[in-house]
């Protein structure tokens, strides 16, 4: 007999429909990117509290008299963390998701309230029950959350809230995805900014009226935003631009990994090497300069070598 009871009215166990869009070649290897940005950020925020909780200033704050990561922002990071990684091993089921999206609203309602009382120097009824658990359950005096882990919390508790919902035709899956990436992309730069601030000694916002980040939160964040971007699938935005034959697709995957590894390696020189061996400015400048201009030019070369020859045999076959 015919089954005739309509695809939404059956059991989630005999039905299960990813909530995260994965289609096309790459997604593989995005899910395993999402597996990965997802646990990292999981066990980062984890090894924080544990440091918190022993006493070892190296994993709670990285170094003494930087900040440690607040139990809430720890809490959130994991739950993150943990939801987009198990979404991408094996899809939640609806009635899991229906939880899921409200907690994930609960915690976005929740830091929108702390970030203008933080702001003003204080901290929310919830934050402050937050505070009063980490000392009680840590041994440690904890302290408050940062407005700017709560805008970070708030923007990938959105982006995973709409990778959460449910599948629609095609143009709508595609806005869904582009909308979750560019956040996705957003709080993987801001907190790819803080932690670059503590990886040069300079952390931002430690000589404002406002809260900084801690550490590990920051890292944590870059975490889930790499996460996001590559849950959003590879028709999403920033991920499309990287992906398929297109020569434009080519040239970035290449040049974008070049020019960060390069930017990388030049500072990397000029804050340790440079500065250890007392070489002048102008000097490790111009031969920085050479350098780097030889290894793009030798990495360049093979690439522009294979995209005209293809452009050259498609050109010859338009004109036969």
């Amino acid at each position: 007999m015919q089954d005739t009871i309509p695809p939404d009215e059956r059991s989630d166990a005999g039905s299960r429909k990813p909530a995260v869009r994965d289609t096309g070649r790459a997604g593989p290897f995005l899910r395993h990117i999402t597996i990965a940005c997802g646990l990292a950020a999981a066990a980062t925020a984890t090894t924080a509290l544990i440091g918190l909780a022993s006493g070892i200033t190296v994993l709670a704050s990285l170094a003494p008299g930087y900040r440690a990561i607040p139990f809430s922002a720890g809490l959130f990071w994991i739950f993150l963390g943990l939801v987009l990684a198990y979404n991408a091993v094996r899809p939640f089921s609806r009635r899991s998701i229906f939880a899921i999206r409200i907690v994930l609203a609960g915690i976005t309602i929740v830091e929108a309230i702390e970030i203008p009382i933080s702001i003003a120097g204080s901290h929310s009824a919830m934050e402050s029950a937050f505070i009063a658990a980490g000392n009680a359950l840590l041994g440690q005096s904890t302290t408050g959350i940062s407005p700017v882990a709560s805008g970070l919390i708030i923007l990938a508790s959105l982006a995973l809230f709409i990778l959460l919902s449910p599948a629609g035709t095609r143009n709508q899956d595609r806005q869904i995805g582009d909308l979750a990436g560019i956040t996705g992309l957003s709080v993987a730069l801001i907190a790819f900014t803080f932690v670059m601030g503590y990886a040069y000694g300079v952390p931002l916002l430690y000589n404002s009226s406002v809260i900084p980040i801690a550490f590990m939160s920051a890292l944590a964040g870059l975490f889930i935003g790499a996460a996001i971007i590559a849950a959003a699938g590879p028709d999403a935005i920033p991920v499309r631009y990287f992906t398929g034959s297109l020569t434009r697709a080519r040239l970035l995957r290449i040049f974008v990994p070049l020019v960060v590894i390069l930017t990388f390696v030049q500072n990397i020189i000029f804050f340790v090497i440079a500065d250890v061996l007392r070489i002048q400015n102008a000097l490790f400048l111009s031969i920085s300069i050479v350098v780097f201009a030889s290894v793009t030019a030798w990495v360049i070369a093979p690439l522009s070598g294979r995209i005209g020859s293809d452009l050259d045999r498609a050109e010859r076959s338009l004109m036969q």
